[in-house]
């Protein structure tokens, strides 16, 4: 998830007028660092809560993986 997360904003950086990635170039360009570090916060927080959405996802759909109460896998 995280890698299609980080393509997604590498595309934008190439191709994209809009997007965040486009927001980060343009910031950027415009010297605003306080921009910049929003909206990279806001990707961080992004891939956090995708992440955590997969992880969820996985421990109900793979029910095989789940860890013993005796600490065995």
């Amino acid at each position: 998830m995280l890698l299609a997360l980080v393509g997604a904003i590498v595309g934008e950086f190439i191709g994209a007028k809009t997007g965040l990635g486009a927001r980060i170039l343009l910031y950027n360009y415009q010297f605003n660092i306080a921009g910049s570090y929003a909206v990279i916060i806001v990707l961080a927080v992004m891939g956090l809560i995708l992440t955590g959405l997969i992880a969820f996802a996985q421990s109900r759909v793979v029910f095989w993986t789940r860890h013993r109460s005796d600490g065995v896998k």
